[in-house]
């Protein structure tokens, strides 16, 4: 939600100085490489599954597939870093809003 939220108020004007072309072939080769990505998150959901193994989250799965307690420690401060400080983001964005409204209230 980060990304997108905060690419979708810039895309105008960057596609602007890209140019129509440009924009177009990135954003097929962005959804070529994503669809590539699912694939690959799908298959190996599916390998671990006939494994019987149950991965419920990015982290599990890494510890299956890279093998161990380290690469799990990895891939999970990763994702859910990111996720902690693009929420973050969001909570000061909100207070200095909330701070703008709330300035000449009396």
């Amino acid at each position: 939600a980060d990304v997108v939220g905060t690419s979708i108020l810039t895309f105008s004007f960057v596609a602007a100085q890209l140019g129509s072309v440009i924009t177009v072939v990135l954003m097929v080769a962005c959804c070529a490489f994503a669809v590539y990505t699912a694939l690959l998150m799908c298959r190996t959901h599916a390998i671990l599954r006939r494994k019987g193994i149950y991965a419920t989250s990015m982290g599990e799965a890494a510890r299956h597939t890279l093998g161990g307690d380290a690469s799990a420690m990895f891939v999970f401060a990763i994702v859910y870093g990111y996720a902690f400080l693009g929420n973050s983001t969001y909570v000061l964005v909100l207070g200095q809003a909330l701070q703008g409204v709330l300035y000449n209230f009396e």
